[in-house]
């Protein structure tokens, strides 16, 4: 037999439930039928217990469709007038009562069924529209390529959580053209995700990873700066540790990073130009390195010392500096 006459794990779990469905919506009332007759029969010549069966198409309506709703309610109908022919206590009145009861009570279960099934159905539909609007959302948040979240994700996330004094990272890739170049384009897309599973596994989850594109990576790191530059120092040296296996070739792999600080009344935009002119210095210079911003650029008497926060933030080669806070910003968060 061929790999595509062989059924499918969807169909199987189809026939599965199709087979519990029948046998509780189906099987299980003609069997309280069944109980309730036999009990009936050995009361002796008499029909007390055959008003019992009406609740037979209820127990069905339960579990089952409208169509075995509706055959069980027939079914169960016919047994109840047979058992009268053969076992009846001759009182025909209280017979044809039981049998209008049994009747009404039918079609109450097969209507009921009807609006069941269909609740359910409007329940399934609004479930799949929500894990699908849920998908799409994640989708348009993700980069495709790496995982990690995109420029959206990371600004939907940022603007969702309560503002928090952090710290901000941009991270650039040491030398992907000359890969591109050297092992094409497929083999840089390899690397990119690499580096981007060992970037993501250097941090802690309440840290924010995001590709920015191409490759550079800007990560929102939930710390005071010195904690922050500790960890992304940390994060610099464990991406480089070991080269990247790409089509059987092992690549060194190196990066060039900056950190700004990201307190509460900043803008994203001037934190993320103060850790991006950084991360450009340490590019300038040979890369494979992470540098910490001393000033943000412009600021002049009017500018708040926020030390008290910070508590100073050690830069490589450069020793102790105050990072400083830009008043008045707008959009600020």
């Amino acid at each position: 037999m061929s790999r595509s006459d062989e059924p499918s794990v969807s169909v199987l779990l189809q026939d599965s439930s199709a087979a519990s469905r029948f046998a509780l919506g189906v099987l299980l009332p003609l069997v309280f039928d069944a109980t309730i007759l036999t009990a009936d029969l050995f009361e002796g010549p008499k029909t007390a217990y055959v008003g019992l069966l009406a609740s037979a198409p209820m127990l069905a309506a339960v579990f089952g469709s409208v169509s075995m709703v509706a055959l069980v309610s027939v079914l169960t109908w016919l047994a109840a007038f047979g058992f009268g022919l053969i076992a009846s206590d001759g009182n025909v009145p209280a017979q044809t009562v039981r049998l209008f009861f049994i009747a009404v009570i039918s079609l109450i279960a097969i209507a009921s069924t009807a609006v069941r099934i269909q609740r359910e159905r409007r329940y399934v539909q609004a479930l799949v529209q929500t894990a699908e609007t849920e998908s799409i959302k994640r989708l348009a948040a993700t980069d495709m390529m790496t995982g990690l979240l995109n420029r959206r994700g990371f600004f939907e996330v940022i603007d969702a959580v309560q503002a928090r004094d952090s710290s901000l990272a941009v991270v650039d890739i040491d030398g992907l053209k000359e890969i591109n170049d050297q092992h094409g384009h497929p083999a840089g897309d390899a690397f990119i995700i690499a580096v981007a599973n060992r970037l993501q596994g250097q941090f802690r989850g309440k840290d924010l990873v995001s590709r920015w594109g191409g490759d550079e990576f800007v990560i929102e790191i939930v710390a005071t700066p010195l904690e922050a530059m500790a960890t992304l120092q940390r994060a610099v040296d464990g991406i480089s540790a070991d080269p990247v296996k790409v089509d059987g070739a092992f690549i060194p792999v190196s990066v060039s990073a900056g950190l700004a600080p990201w307190p509460t009344g900043v803008t994203f935009d001037a934190a993320y130009k103060a850790a991006d002119t950084v991360m450009y210095e340490v590019k300038h210079s040979g890369g494979a390195a992470a540098r910490a911003v001393a000033h943000f650029s412009g600021i002049e008497s009017r500018t708040l010392a926020i030390a008290g926060f910070l508590g100073g933030c050690w830069l490589p080669g450069r020793g102790w500096g105050d990072w400083l806070q830009r008043p008045g910003l707008s959009g600020a968060r």
